[in-house]
């Protein structure tokens, strides 16, 4: 039995140290952009107390929901890499043996929900070759394919050595190793083809598996030919279109606050998680899973900017309704009901300025069962061009 290690997470690796660089850029950037805001509020009001410029930036960060999700996400962000690459040091595996192969994935049992965890006995294998991972990527991505009758399996060459003989180099030496591969030829590209401990131990330990060095046929997996991926490029294509006529040709209503981009995002993200699962499930390769899923998230993200107003307007029992708001110059508009929003137009100055601070305009809006109020712009587009 061999036990394989990702190089990137051993201790004293190239990739490990220049992490930690990282990670200690990004601290220094942190600490000044706090230096610096806390400088800018200081000259603003140089007689107020620590506290007090604090809890001032605080209340002016909470106007910018964008900046605040932004300030959440990214300590959640970092602390997931954190147990990812905790997890990538001490669980992260590939075990090879005379009757199969099994590789452990970094994540743990709970966050594993994407169930990257995977084996495969050799007696499976109908065919192995090697080649880059995909069509235009340099040698540091070769990989290892396996097929089976109804399932392919990838590893990459480069990340996996024996611990027992590996030697880590400078930084500066592992990029030009890496620049090597890059070339997809010579004598390390050569080597880390036919003398890499994976294929090295397959040679010396497995039978009835034989190494291609270059695939023989055609490699690619035909999106057109498994329904479930036909079917992800259909939806795909759909949502694009749905969002270029409905969003910019069709509805002629907008949003009146900020939109949610935040669950608009949100959304993408969870439809490619739960698309790449379901392909995974389906036998699709990894690489196509994944680039079809996030093709697919980031059209239902899209997608749900102009399906939102349209929900909205769907679930409208009421209608639109003009409601009188009074000018503040420079396309900026308050409601006489004080429970309506605040109207802004930056675009097309020159109209807006006609409107004399104090000078009384009637706006269509509706607010429909999602909660939030949106704008008719067809009657201003109309008035705009004539004007």
């Amino acid at each position: 039995m061999l036990v394989l290690h990702n190089r990137s997470f051993l201790p004293g690796s190239p990739q490990q140290r220049m992490m930690v660089w990282l990670g200690i850029l990004l601290l220094c950037l942190i600490i000044v952009a706090c230096a610096v805001l806390y400088l800018i509020l200081y000259k603003a009001c140089p007689t107020c107390s620590l506290g007090e410029i604090a809890v001032s930036a605080w209340e002016s960060l909470l106007k910018e929901k964008g900046m605040v999700f932004t300030l959440v996400a990214t300590p959640v962000l970092l602390v997931f890499f954190l147990i990812l690459a905790h997890g990538s040091r001490n669980r992260e595996r590939l075990i090879l043996t005379e009757t199969g192969i099994e590789f452990r994935s970094a994540l743990p049992g709970p966050l594993n929900f994407l169930h990257r965890d995977w084996s495969l006995q050799w007696l499976e294998v109908r065919r192995a070759w090697i080649e880059p991972m995909f069509k235009f990527a340099g040698g540091q991505f070769t990989s290892l394919f396996f097929e089976t009758g109804n399932k392919r399996r990838r590893i990459l060459l480069y990340p996996w050595v024996d611990t027992r003989h590996y030697h880590p180099r400078t930084l500066r030496k592992e990029k030009a190793y890496i620049n090597a591969l890059q070339k997809q030829q010579g004598p390390e590209y050569e080597a880390l083809t036919t003398e890499s401990a994976v294929v090295r131990y397959i040679a010396e330990h497995v039978r009835g598996v034989e190494i291609e060095p270059e695939p023989t046929g055609s490699t690619g997996f035909a999106l057109e030919k498994n329904p479930w991926t036909l079917g992800v490029v259909v939806l795909f294509f759909l949502l694009v279109a749905f969002t270029m006529i409905d969003g910019f040709v069709l509805i002629g209503e907008t949003y009146v606050t900020r939109p949610i981009y935040e669950v608009f995002a949100f959304g993408g993200l969870m439809a490619a998680i739960v698309s790449t699962r379901l392909l995974r499930a389906r036998s699709v390769p990894s690489l196509e899973s994944t680039v079809l899923s996030i093709l697919l998230g980031v059209g239902i993200s899209c997608a749900l900017y102009p399906g939102a107003l349209r929900l909205n307007q769907w679930t409208d029992n009421s209608g639109l309704h003009v409601h009188t708001y009074q000018s503040q110059g420079r396309g900026r508009f308050t409601p006489l009901d004080e429970s309506l929003p605040e109207l802004h137009f930056d675009d097309y100055p020159e109209y807006w300025r006609q409107f004399g601070v104090g000078e009384h305009q009637g706006f269509e809006l509706r607010r429909g069962g999602l909660g939030f109020y949106q704008l008719n712009m067809a009657p201003i587009y109309d008035a705009i061009v004539e004007h």
